[in-house]
């Protein structure tokens, strides 16, 4: 389980990567690069009193097409809060780089 989790890691970082490189506006990239990390960077429990964990835009999908309803809110939370953070903390290097590439 732990080589799946790396592997999910590191193939999302490389995607990041390459829309980082392929992206010339600087502010593009720091808007939509949290957006694709926290969207499937984000983790959260399978089902409700479940210790298993998964990636939340797959359980998004299974919850919205086969399995039984659990609740869209229980998953839409922690994903708002992790792009949220994300886009926070990008936000925050952009205009300290902006601010100190001037100088």
């Amino acid at each position: 389980m732990t080589f799946f989790w790396l592997f999910y890691y590191l193939l999302l970082i490389a995607i990041c990567y390459f829309f980082i490189k392929t992206i010339k506006n600087k502010f593009l990239v720091y808007f939509f690069t949290p957006v694709l990390f926290g969207f499937f960077g984000a983790v959260w429990f399978v089902k409700p009193e479940s210790y298993d964990l998964a990636p939340i835009f797959s359980i998004l999908f299974l919850e919205l097409s086969i399995i039984e309803f659990n609740g869209i809110s229980r998953l839409l939370r922690p994903l708002l809060t992790s792009i949220f953070i994300l886009q926070l903390f990008s936000f925050l290097v952009y205009f300290y780089r902006k601010k100190f590439e001037r100088k």
